[in-house]
C-alpha cells in the first residue's frame, strides 16, 4: 500500500499518537496483520467516498465488502449530506497535520460534524483514548483552517467485519482534551524534533 505523500516537515496526527499505543513493541506477525487490516481499511475508505460522489465502485474484495456493507446500513438510517470528503489540513506553526474522512450535516442539526470510518473489531480504554485525542486533533486544525461551522460533536463508525449494524462512538471537543493533545506533542517533539530542511544550492 503506498504511503500518502505530505507537504514536507510535517507530522500526522496518527504518527504522533500511535508513539503512544506502545504497537511499536508489538511482534512482527502482531504488525503484518495490522498492515493487511489497513490495506481493507483504505479499501473501505475509497469505496465510501465514491458511493457519496456518486462514482461507481467496485467489485470490492471479499473481506472489504462487510465493512462496506456496514456502512450501507448506517447511511441508510442516518441519511447524511456530505460538505466535505477526505480533506487534509495543515498548521505551519506547530508542523502538524490530519486527514479527516468527512464533515456531514444532519437533518435537524445545524453544525456540522466529523465522521472517521474505522474498520477496527476491537474496543477498549486504550482505543477510546487515542479517537478521542484524534478527534481533538483533527478539530483543531479545522478550527485553525476556519472551516465554516464546524461543530463541537465528532463521531467514530466502527464498522462490521460482519456486515451488520456498526457501533457509533460519539465524542465532543473540549479545551481540556486539547491541552493534552498539546502536551502529547511537546514529549512527541523531545523525541522527534522537527528537521530543518536543507538549503537547496544556489539560494
Amino acid at each position: 500500500m503506498e504511503e500518502e505523500e505530505i507537504k514536507e516537515g510535517y507530522t500526522r496526527v496518527s504518527d504522533i499518537l500511535h508513539k503512544f499505543s506502545g504497537f511499536d513493541d508489538a511482534p512482527e506477525f502482531v504488525k503484518a496483520k495490522a498492515d493487511h487490516k489497513a490495506e481493507i481499511g483504505t479499501e473501505v475508505h475509497k469505496a465510501i467516498r465514491l458511493y457519496y460522489l456518486c462514482v461507481p465502485y467496485g467489485p470490492l474484495s471479499e473481506e472489504a465488502q462487510p465493512y462496506f456493507d456496514s456502512f450501507l446500513s448506517w447511511d441508510m438510517v442516518y441519511h447524511p449530506k456530505p460538505k466535505i470528503l477526505e480533506e487534509r489540513y495543515y498548521d505551519p506553526t506547530l508542523m502538524i497535520t490530519g486527514q479527516i474522512d468527512a464533515l456531514m450535516s444532519f437533518e435537524g442539526s445545524d453544525p456540522l460534524v466529523m465522521l472517521d470510518w474505522k474498520t477496527s473489531s476491537s474496543w477498549n480504554k486504550k482505543m477510546e483514548t487515542s479517537w478521542l485525542l484524534q478527534g481533538t486533533f483533527y478539530h483543531y486544525l479545522m478550527e485553525y483552517n476556519e472551516v465554516p461551522n464546524v461543530g463541537n460533536e465528532f463521531v467514530f463508525v466502527q464498522l462490521s467485519g460482519e456486515g451488520k449494524r456498526p457501533n457509533i462512538r460519539e465524542f465532543a471537543y473540549s479545551v481540556s482534551d486539547l491541552a493534552d493533545c498539546m502536551a502529547g506533542l511537546q514529549m512527541y517533539r523531545r523525541f522527534y524534533p522537527i528537521k530543518e530542511k536543507k538549503e537547496k544550492k544556489g539560494e
